[in-house]
């Protein structure tokens, strides 16, 4: 009743070129789609920049003393690890993609990641991090074509924002070295996924066997005992709140500090 120049205003009033509209149930898992996508994504692309905002010697400075350089900080970090490492097409009628005869109704992954580091378009330098690359915002992190991701613009500027919002409010960022080892030999876990790239939660501890002692996620101590009942724990060596609680038959500590009220109400 009051469209607006946003994007949902602009699903509910476009038609087909048929004159027709798109079904509500349609709009509504569009929408739906789109709200959570948006979210992981850019949250998975704040963690990857993280990585290398901290790892790579000089440049956390860099950004700090130059803000304009953080949006050529994102697109490359976008090329290197963007938060999408494929999507999918189905093929509309018989082809060819490299040679390889693709039947209509084939569906073919196309490897996003791998395009974005390929060394005939980017150079022998493909795997490396490059600040200021040349034609950077050519990469295809958000696809390309009718099917560029829609919140691609979104996606930049909140990253951009939180980014100098965290370099206002600090003087330095590091990585925990007692839970995620030394620069230069990290270890992270990341999501197991074809689709998506990024790190599970680093406030999440290990999972341990039944019965063994859970390695708290802020001083990488294996202190915590597992069979305690699930809520508000504090760590023995290093005195943090911590939060224990299960989900199926796994059991996870956070830092309590972190996890919002409405949160734990879904998770207990």
């Amino acid at each position: 009743s009051n469209p607006g120049s946003d994007l949902l205003s602009e699903l509910v009033t476009i038609a087909y070129p048929d004159g027709s509209k798109p079904d509500l149930v349609e709009l509504i898992s569009l929408a739906t789609f789109m709200f959570a996508a948006g979210q992981d994504t850019s949250a998975k692309l704040l963690g990857n920049a993280m990585r290398y905002i901290v790892d790579i010697p000089g440049l956390q400075q860099q950004l700090r003393e130059d803000r304009q350089l953080i949006p050529w900080m994102l697109e490359e970090v976008l090329r290197l690890e963007g938060s999408t490492k494929a999507t999918h097409r189905v093929a509309r009628r018989d082809t060819q993609i490299g040679g390889v005869k693709v039947p209509a109704g084939k569906a073919v992954i196309v490897a996003l990641a791998a395009g974005n580091r390929d060394p005939r378009r980017w150079g022998d330098d493909a795997n490396e991090f490059r600040l200021k690359r040349p034609g950077i915002r050519e990469h295809i992190a958000f696809s390309r074509g009718a099917h560029t991701c829609a919140g691609a613009p979104l996606a930049r500027a909140e990253v951009s924002a939180i980014l100098n919002c965290f370099f206002d409010l600090t003087t330095d960022i590091a990585i925990s070295a007692a839970v995620h080892g030394a620069r230069g030999a990290r270890h992270y876990r990341f999501e197991p996924s074809f689709i998506i790239r990024g790190a599970s939660m680093p406030i999440i501890s290990s999972r341990t066997p039944e019965g063994d002692p859970l390695r708290c996620p802020l001083c990488g101590e294996v202190s915590i005992d597992a069979s305690l009942p699930f809520g508000d724990v504090p760590c023995p060596s290093c005195g943090q709140l911590l939060w224990l609680f299960q989900h199926g038959d796994d059991v996870f500590l956070l830092d309590g500090r972190r996890v919002p009220e409405v949160v734990r109400k879904i998770l207990e």
